[in-house]
């Protein structure tokens, strides 16, 4: 009985933690929609026509200058001194939140973005005893060697860093997506990750 009030306990937390960053996320969206609401409601009560497509024109401005406002910063991101200052902010305020470095990755793979040298998926062997766990390689190090973050299922914002030499590493030719949503519905579709293997998931013969 205490084991299984541990493991509720511990999904539970894990969960709402795992769900801070989207909560987050949709709340600033929210507000933002509503800031720009009260200065896009005068001028929709001024144009002859008050819906569209059910949807009442306010809103709809709203939403196109969210968008044109993420893109002229994205396009302010893109030049040099975008990018130093996405870097320090990045650095000194997002990293630290939980579960932001996934969420970015997530949404990089989405846009296409390849990034095989951070959160891509791999499997590791921790203990050299042949039971591989799923990972995100989170930086290669000088010595060869790979900090990597192994996930909580199903929370993959949560987990634990360790430090694992390179013939523990067997390289998951998957997007990030797919190493995710496996993690989110307890292994489902782990054989395409297996599959994808860069080697055999077998520890090195000592």
């Amino acid at each position: 009985m205490r084991n299984l009030f541990e493991l509720i306990k511990t999904t539970v937390i894990g969960g709402f933690f795992g769900l801070l960053p989207i909560i987050a996320i949709i709340f600033i969206v929210s507000e933002s929609l509503d800031v720009i609401g009260m200065a896009t409601t005068p001028i929709a009560n001024n144009l002859p026509v008050k819906k569209l497509g059910g949807t009442e024109i306010a809103q709809i401005l709203s939403f196109l200058i969210l968008l044109g406002f993420c893109f002229t910063v994205g396009a302010l991101f893109q030049t040099r001194s975008g990018e130093r200052a996405t870097r320090w902010i990045g650095e000194h305020v997002f990293d630290r939140i939980p579960g932001y470095n996934v969420l970015r990755g997530l949404s990089a793979s989405f846009a296409g973005e390849d990034d095989t040298t951070r959160f891509s998926p791999a499997a590791v062997d921790l203990y050299g005893s042949g039971v591989f766990s799923i990972a995100f390689i989170v930086e290669e190090l000088k010595d060869g060697g790979f900090m990597v973050f192994v996930p909580i299922t199903p929370t993959p914002s949560l987990g634990t860093l360790y430090y694992a030499p390179p013939e523990r590493i067997r390289h998951l030719d998957v997007p990030l997506a797919t190493a995710l949503n496996c993690i989110l519905q307890w292994g489902v579709g782990s054989s395409q990750l297996i599959d994808s293997a860069s080697l055999p998931l077998r520890s090195p013969t000592k």
